[in-house]
């Protein structure tokens, strides 16, 4: 059994920190969107690697809230869960300030986290969303989009454990998109602080860890198909 000591950070994620670790094995596009004053959610677009990290840049100093897709995307499209060519992560979108964890720090809320899950994998990305926590799991080598089906029990499962945490039900989809590092956060007046917390796993890993919450709970491996994300 994992000790339930505090986790200790170890790498602070920049903007395009955060693409190169979140996208490492990603050979299509990183699509990225920003929360316009002026015109609202509004499709950045979806970029080469390269060509991403030269237009995150421009949020980190900047007061316009930024979001990347945590998955790969067809390039130059729009962003819909048909468009994704390659899973590489999973996530937890926590709404803490719902919670009893409102105002706690990610290393108190994932001591409590692993107490009460002890063989959950560290999170390779997590950190504050400006107002709640983000704990993504980058796959060392990511799988093919025919295991969206397998994924998404995958991610209903993580929610489902975490809801307690605040996880947001809402941000499960394939499509997702999680706030950028170092980027604006409107509602709170703060900036997204994300930071490496752990090595990427193998998706095995993750899913075993998921195969035995359900046992636990009793919960079937069901799935329903979802319908695809109208873009933002």
């Amino acid at each position: 059994m994992k000790s339930s000591a505090p986790f200790q950070h170890y790498l602070d994620l920049g903007a395009t920190a955060h693409i190169d670790l979140l996208h490492a094995n990603n050979r299509s596009g990183v699509h990225i969107i920003e929360d316009n004053p002026f015109s609202g959610f509004t499709p950045v677009g979806t970029f080469p690697k390269s060509i991403a990290r030269s237009v995150v840049q421009q949020y980190e100093d900047s007061l316009t809230p930024a979001y990347v897709g945590q998955q790969a995307f067809k390039l130059y499209d729009r962003r819909c869960i048909e468009n994704v060519t390659f899973i590489g992560s999973a996530y937890v979108d926590l709404d803490t300030y719902n919670t009893k964890y409102e105002g706690c720090s990610f290393s108190e809320v994932w001591q409590a986290i692993q107490t009460q899950f002890p063989e959950l994998p560290v999170p390779t990305i997590a950190g504050s969303s400006g107002r709640g926590l983000q704990l993504v799991w980058c796959f060392q080598a990511g799988k093919p989009k025919t295991f969206y089906p397998a994924w998404q029990v995958i991610e209903d499962t993580l929610v489902n454990a975490l809801v307690d945490y605040g996880a947001d039900p809402k941000a499960k989809d394939l499509a997702r998109v999680l706030r950028l590092s170092h980027s604006y956060n409107r509602k709170s007046g703060t900036r997204a602080d994300l930071k490496q917390t752990g090595k990427p796993i193998t998706y095995e890993a993750l899913q075993r860890w998921c195969n035995s919450h359900r046992r636990t709970q009793h919960t079937p491996d069901t799935h329903r198909p979802y319908a695809l994300e109208r873009p933002v």
